[in-house]
């Protein structure tokens, strides 16, 4: 009986290893792959194979959960009405429920796209705590070689730049790939020197890449792992500040990234700066959002408005935008509630030592979302949310495991 409950176990963790090599697999797949197999058929389909592979991963990952929470046990602890204001997962679920019920009275063209991206995130944090044993195994592995095979496809970029749209629809997403490797370079055990090599690797892919946003984010995000680890983080983290701004004006003065800077046909009126559009889109969202700034305009309508009157951008670019654009400032409270749970559980650091490496990568990916947000989208693409909350989400599991304070809800793996 045993053997065959560990059995079920193992094979409802395959849906979460299917989720850590997302990156890897989402575009290349599709369009090597799928593409090829359905154009004969109709020429339609080749472009909906990423919403096959986004739809496989999401009954799959939903399946299991639906099966854990049949098949096990969980072990409840004292559910106080504090212990549930303290359970981050709790606010994400009011998040999630709240943007359902406001989309409910205006759908959007994308609104099913997004609440589905969201949905089976919250779900991918709550599938961890009925175990991660198959992927903590792998979770090295995958890491390394998402590192090697990020970081050639940079060095390819640099003769053929069409790589990074095979590799991520779009170099901006395939930067973005690289920013989450980083995080989970900081959530494994690896030698110093080698975590160093593989960041630095990342960060030169990234700048290949073009992508201003995901490289000053990979530096924020290298900075702070780096600071938050070491012996002496506090003198550690004047080094890092200091290296960092330093990396970042030599960064800046490359002729490559300099002529990204430059002001272009789809500068912003009036910038001298390079925002491809941002703050068209940007003034056009914030005067859609004070429309509707209490409740918002529903999942998904941040997106069309941009669509409509904001080229040459299509989406908020903006995570803080589209959260309140869409669910108003109810989600925006929400939200707040709920990214400073995440922080203060995955917190890296308590009494002075270092906690596991997952929680620190777990803590950095909050720190990514949030460098990232102000101005890129993310959350609605499941090859970039789905692995993070999966990252997220296994830092929370071993939060509980050192009885962090928050816990609330312990499931038998």
């Amino acid at each position: 009986m045993l053997k065959t409950q560990n059995r079920l176990s193992r094979l409802l963790q395959l849906p979460l290893v299917l989720i850590l090599v997302m990156p890897l697999f989402y575009y290349p797949v599709s369009k090597s792959v799928l593409s090829p197999i359905l154009t004969p058929f109709s020429s339609g389909l080749a472009n909906v194979s990423i919403t096959i592979i986004a739809l496989g991963s999401a009954v799959l990952v939903l399946g299991s959960l639906a099966i854990n929470m049949v098949t096990e046990k969980p072990r409840f602890g004292p559910i106080t009405l504090g212990s549930v204001l303290r359970c981050p997962e709790m606010w994400g679920s009011w998040l999630v429920l709240w943007l359902f019920i406001i989309t409910a009275f205006q759908p959007e063209p994308t609104s099913t796209q997004n609440l589905a991206a969201y949905l089976v995130s919250l779900a991918i944090l709550f599938a961890t705590r009925y175990g991660t044993g198959l992927v903590e195994k792998i979770l090295l592995t995958v890491t390394v070689l998402s590192a090697l095979v990020l970081s050639s496809a940079g060095l390819v970029g640099a003769f053929n730049y069409s790589v990074f749209n095979f590799v991520g629809s779009n170099p901006r997403v395939y930067a973005m790939y690289c920013v989450i490797t980083v995080c989970m370079i900081f959530a494994v055990r690896i030698p110093a020197f080698v975590r160093v090599m593989l960041i630095a690797s990342l960060y030169a892919a990234i700048v290949v890449s073009e992508s201003r946003t995901a490289f000053v984010t990979a530096l924020v995000v290298a900075g702070v792992g780096f600071t938050v680890t070491a012996k002496r983080p506090l003198l550690h983290g004047l080094g890092m500040f200091t290296g960092g701004v330093m990396v970042l004006a030599v960064t800046l003065s490359t002729p490559l990234i300099s002529s990204r800077m430059a002001a272009n046909e789809i500068t912003s009126p009036g910038l001298s700066v390079n925002d491809s559009g941002r703050a068209v889109g940007w003034r056009v969202v914030i005067d859609s959002f004070l429309q509707a700034p209490l409740f918002g305009q529903g999942a998904g309508s941040g997106q069309t408005v941009a669509l409509r009157d904001a080229w040459p951008i299509d989406h908020p670019h903006s995570e803080y935008l589209r959260i309140l654009h869409d669910g108003g400032l109810v989600a925006g409270i929400l939200t707040i509630i709920f990214v400073a749970l995440l922080l203060w559980t995955l917190r890296p650091r308590i009494a002075g030592h270092v906690r596991a490496p997952i929680i620190v990568g777990g803590f950095l990916l909050i720190v990514a979302g949030l460098t990232l947000g102000t101005i890129e989208n993310f959350i609605v693409f499941p090859s970039l949310m789905w692995p993070g909350a999966l990252l997220v989400g296994m830092g929370l599991k071993q939060a509980r495991k050192d009885q962090n304070p928050s816990n609330l809800l312990q499931a038998t793996a």
